[in-house]
């Protein structure tokens, strides 16, 4: 519920720009759903969302733009299409650190 009434919070004053952490964590399958779809809603209308996370599952469905950090340092950023063919983030990320997917 905090999570939910922290993210309910964003929808009172609209922002230009909005940093979540971990917003997933905790939520049900019913509030993961809503929590994809209001990032939507905030993009679509022209927000800038950035979300840091170890869910990459979960940022993979709803951002745009990726900058995934290793050890201090910067493994891959840039879109979807820039990122190439990647299967997941989560197959970059361990590619990146050389340890190919599992």
């Amino acid at each position: 519920m905090r999570q939910r009434l922290g993210l309910a919070r964003l929808l009172v004053k609209p922002k230009e720009l909005i940093v979540l952490d971990e917003p997933s964590n905790g939520l049900d399958p019913v509030g993961i759903r809503w929590l994809r779809n209001l990032i939507g809603e905030l993009r679509a209308s022209g927000a800038t969302v950035i979300v840091s996370s170890h869910a990459l599952y979960e940022v993979q469905q709803v951002m745009t733009q990726f900058l995934l950090l290793g050890d201090g340092k910067v493994l891959a950023q840039g879109s979807r299409e820039e990122l190439g063919e990647v299967v997941t983030l989560e197959d970059l990320y361990f590619r990146a650190l050389g340890e190919g997917s599992s």
